[in-house]
């Protein structure tokens, strides 16, 4: 069951690796052809969220190769209790960042009209990439606790 975890959350966190290296693809090309400050501003966002999701996730994804290569080697030391606990941890972890993503969201709606009243574009296109990248990491993160939930702490 430890494996079958280990190795289940490696794969959700190359989704996150994924949306993280397509922003930064992304937002690294349309930042320095974006003409327009808004979206200049706005792919800039794209940019630095993807930055911080890649590495989160592949920091992630390492850590958990770890554990599989360990697992796979014979060293069978971490007990059930070991990753249960790790998968409360996680749960408690991803229910904190659905707040706090919510608050993301919050703060881009605050800016994208603050930057829409005093005729910012660059503030408004900011606010706009916090929104869209809120909003993603609000749904993968929300998904991904109710999964671990269902799957892994309600048996």
């Amino acid at each position: 069951m430890q494996d079958k975890f280990y190795r289940y959350v490696h794969h959700r966190m190359g989704l996150l690796l994924a949306w993280g290296t397509l922003n930064v693809a992304v937002g690294s090309l349309l930042s320095l052809l974006s003409r327009d400050k808004y979206w200049k501003h706005f792919w800039l966002q794209c940019l630095g969220w993807g930055g911080v999701d890649a590495l989160l996730a592949g920091f992630s994804r390492r850590g958990y190769r770890r554990k599989l290569a360990r697992l796979a080697g014979g060293n069978t030391s971490g007990r059930t209790e070991t990753w249960l606990k790790e998968a409360k941890t996680i749960f408690l972890v991803l229910a904190v960042n659905v707040c706090l993503d919510l608050g993301y969201m919050l703060a881009g709606e605050w800016f994208r009209r603050k930057g829409h009243a005093s005729g910012k574009p660059d503030q408004a296109g900011m606010g706009f990439g916090f929104i869209m990248q809120g909003l993603f990491l609000f749904l993968f993160d929300t998904w991904l606790s109710l999964e671990i939930k269902r799957r892994w702490l309600e048996k």
